[in-house]
């Protein structure tokens, strides 16, 4: 949803909040669609009479504009009604007659354009006394954002398609105009206090601005135990050369060179196949004694063994039970660690939403105004609803005990978690992460109070509508290597993980797949540092950050990069390539689940 502004009357005006100290160096975002050829300002910012900043795209040119005063920085690039919803920024740094930095991203051919404005801004305010959205437009607003910083490329690219990405970026504001009621007061999202204050005109927009809520995802630590496994022995050359005395009185032995090495182990999780995890280091202390030889005379001699005592402690493995671990039959479930259905006393009568299930669909077909039938538009899945209902059947002095174990391992969810829900199709363990929405033991009847009920049921709603493997892919790519690996789902799968391990220089990840159509998918993500020796850069796709010693390193994404929530593995064959400035890297692992939908 969004908000149409037809007119130069049609503004929403909100409180200055922490855009008070805000100059015109920063970060200006919006997500329009432009209706006509007037000009379309998205965000405007006074200091009494002074403009400190102002987002627009100008009538005669459609270039994006960002204008301080007197001062005007525009775009190469123009931004025009055929276009669709676009997603435009300006960035600028601190200082006077500095070109701004102009943004564009059009969601209808998913490209995207970063380039040097002409002309310069120089710095206006502080003490911004007035802020407004809108005004003398004619286009569709969907979301507007300011930041007292310059976001790199890539940060903006992970604005495209998240609103959680702009949170996470940390606003001074934020405004998302998707009241279903122009009524509704627009707040903002940062919780910095610049809520609406007054409106003039402005509408409810036709249609949607394809950018997603993508509300943050927190899984629940789910039950799990610590298993201690027996290693295998670890196999560590070492030699210790004899070594060579020169003759003389006060000779000094030279160093005694004594190469070892300690593999790092393989460590192995589950079955079906087998995965591959990195333990951590295993520290193993040892030396070699100062040899101490004595001679009074010419003579070869054979100094006592040389005594190097070395320790290496025993290490464990401890693996946690993994989402479906506790499955041990067709037609179970499993809540967080608690199982139901088949087994159990909660007896499965039918499964609805998972296996070949489909999930609903959003239509953005839009009808057409001139013709029969839409325009077709992207369809995208909404939330899975799984529902199980069963039956119980126990001796009534049990029921109470039964159906109190129901209500426990149930409950209302917290915040925004989303937990693993694991369930056994035939042969197949398939896992999803959702919330309990609904639970019911069924009606209490007579035959309730003996014991018996056969309307048990619970309902899952899982914000994420994949189903996922109990089983990791998992691949080690050499630096400079391109393998073959396989999603063997039939949707692309955003739960991939990659592990890149220092010493490594720039380094580089490129997937290409194979769309239906026969056409190739290059995604690619870059960072532009140095991951030291010993520490490793941790990328998550689903999460949509990139660690090192969880500190995040997404600024450090190159201009060439695609966001990293949208790096995803497509179903099917796909070439992932790793390679760094220097070519010596050590090996990266990539590890996903396969996807269905």
């Amino acid at each position: 949803m969004a908000r149409t502004f037809a007119s130069a009357s049609s503004s929403v005006n909100v409180n200055t909040g922490a855009l008070s100290g805000q100059t015109t160096a920063g970060t200006y975002v919006a997500v329009i669609r432009r209706n006509g050829t007037v000009i379309s300002t998205t965000l405007s910012m006074f200091a009494t009479a002074v403009r400190v900043a102002e987002l627009a795209v100008t009538t005669s040119t459609n270039l994006l504009r960002l204008r301080s005063q007197t001062t005007a920085t525009e775009s190469q690039f123009t931004v025009t009604s055929a276009d669709g919803w676009v997603l435009v920024a300006a960035t600028k740094a601190a200082g006077n007659g500095v070109a701004a930095r102009m943004h564009k991203y059009v969601y209808s051919t998913g490209t995207w354009t970063h380039q040097a404005g002409t002309g310069t801004n120089d710095d206006f305010g502080p003490s911004v006394t007035s802020m407004t959205i809108g005004s003398s437009s004619d286009s569709d607003i969907a979301a507007a954002g300011v930041w007292n910083r310059v976001l790199t490329d890539g940060e903006i690219e992970n604005l495209a398609h998240s609103l959680t990405a702009w949170i996470s970026a940390a606003p001074q504001a934020m405004w998302v105009l998707d009241q279903s009621d122009i009524a509704q007061t627009v707040l903002d999202w940062t919780g910095n206090g610049s809520n609406q204050t007054s409106i003039n005109g402005t509408t409810v927009a036709a249609s949607s601005a394809p950018i997603g809520y993508g509300a943050p995802v927190t899984v629940m630590p789910h039950q799990s135990v610590p298993v201690t496994v027996e290693p295998g022995v670890l196999a560590a050359p070492w030699s210790l050369p004899a070594p060579g005395i020169s003759l003389g009185l006060n000779t000094q032995p030279g160093a005694i060179l004594a190469s070892w090495g300690l593999p790092t182990p393989d460590v192995f999780v589950g079955d079906s196949p087998p995965t591959n995890v990195q333990p951590d280091q295993i520290p193993a202390v040892w030396s070699v004694l100062t040899p101490t030889v004595t001679t009074n005379k010419n003579v070869a001699v054979t100094p006592d063994p040389i005594i190097a005592p070395w320790t290496l402690p025993a290490f464990t493995v401890t693996v946690p039970v993994n989402p479906g671990d506790d499955l041990d039959g067709p037609g179970q479930l499993s809540y967080n660690g608690f199982r139901i259905g088949s087994g159990t006393v909660y007896r499965l009568n039918e499964l609805i939403g998972a296996d070949i299930d489909m999930p609903d669909l959003d239509d953005g077909d839009v009808e057409n105004p001139n013709s029969d039938g839409a325009m077709p538009g992207e369809k995208y899945s909404l939330p899975r609803n799984i529902i199980f209902s069963g039956k119980v059947s126990v001796p009534k002095d049990q029921m109470r005990e039964v159906m109190e174990a129901w209500r426990q391992n149930l409950p209302k969810p917290i915040a925004d978690e989303q937990v693993p829900i694991a369930m056994q199709i035939a042969d197949q363990i398939y896992i999803a992460y959702g919330v309990v929405i609904k639970r019911t033991p069924g009606p209490i009847d007579i035959r309730y109070r003996i014991g018996y009920t056969d309307k048990l049921l619970a309902q899952f709603k899982c914000a994420d509508p994949r189903l996922y493997s109990r089983a990791l892919g998992n691949a080690t790519i050499g630096d400079g290597q391109t393998i073959e690996v396989t999603n063997f789902g039939n949707t692309p799968t955003p739960r991939v993980r990659f592990r890149c391990p220092g010493p490594a220089t720039t380094p580089l990840l490129e997937i290409v797949g194979t769309l239906p159509d026969g056409s190739q998918d290059v995604r690619v993500i870059q960072f532009n540092l140095t991951v030291a020796a010993g520490k490793q850069l941790e990328i998550d796709v689903f999460a949509g950050n990139a660690l090192i010693d969880g500190v995040s390193q997404m600024s450090h994404l190159t201009g060439a990069s695609i966001g990293v929530p949208d790096f995803v593995l497509g179903p099917g064959v796909s070439a992932i390539t790793y390679e760094t400035s220097t070519g010596t890297a050590p090996a990266a692992v990539a590890l996903w689940e396969h996807a269905w939908q």
